[in-house]
């Protein structure tokens, strides 16, 4: 089984190619923008380190979110466009689960924290909320001090280090199991677990947990000459 798989959602881009769980050739790169232009030649750069084509490739492993919604969108429309091409096998896998394989397990950790640009974090704390979600951390810490108590917490992922202040600051415990990002290396390694689980991966689709910070501006209906109905014509006061 070769997958192929590469990240664009979180703190840069990555790709890689595996066989039965074995690394032939892997690159990744720190970037704040241009993850469009940097991907597929990095995705080819790898493919000729590795001595395949893209035809030899049976799964195509990328994130779906939660992260940068940017990066979402180019890592699946990438990603779509290479199952089209190729007839591979999309399968998404979750950053949480990621991150949770980087770190030994979802296991190891009570709250997994991703950083998401902004005041608030993308989390994963089944011991405070079903679902995962977008928090602000002092808001966490004040959680899992009404449920947990003073018991120390155990915290994994890009947004742990802030996460984790806002637990000292009530006096809590703090274990930070590791606070690195994931890459292709991870997503490929949580895709072999669901594949010899007899999991099938997530469909193409992004996760996001909070709306957008910008949406397309609403277009008022146009009135008569295609002037919109407040508009003054020209020269008026």
């Amino acid at each position: 089984m070769m997958i192929l798989a590469f990240d664009c959602a979180g703190g840069g881009c990555s790709a890689g190619l595996w066989v039965d769980g074995e690394q032939l050739a892997a690159e990744s790169e720190m970037l704040d923008r241009g993850q469009a232009a940097a991907l597929m030649p990095m995705i080819e750069r790898v493919l000729f380190a590795a001595s395949a084509e893209l035809t030899m490739v049976d799964r195509i492993a990328t994130t779906v979110g939660p992260g940068s919604f940017t990066g979402l969108r180019i890592g699946l429309a990438s990603a779509i466009g290479l199952e089209v091409a190729t007839g591979a096998v999309i399968h998404g896998v979750n950053s949480f689960d990621a991150t949770a394989t980087r770190l030994g397990g979802s296991h190891a950790v009570d709250i997994l924290a991703i950083e998401s640009k902004r005041a608030d974090l993308y989390l994963r704390a089944p011991a405070l909320f079903k679902d995962d979600g977008c928090r602000h951390p002092a808001d966490v810490a004040e959680m899992w001090e009404a449920i947990e108590g003073s018991r120390p917490v155990r915290l994994g992922g890009t947004g742990s280090p802030v996460l984790a202040a806002a637990f000292e600051d009530r006096g809590i415990g703090v274990e930070t199991i590791g606070s690195a990002g994931f890459d292709a290396a991870d997503i490929a390694a949580a895709a072999f677990a669901d594949l010899r689980a007899g999991r099938v991966g997530l469909p193409a689709k992004p996760v996001y947990l909070r709306p957008p910070d910008v949406t397309p501006a609403r277009v008022r209906p146009q009135g008569p000459r295609g002037l919109v109905p407040d508009s003054k014509p020209v020269g008026t006061a």
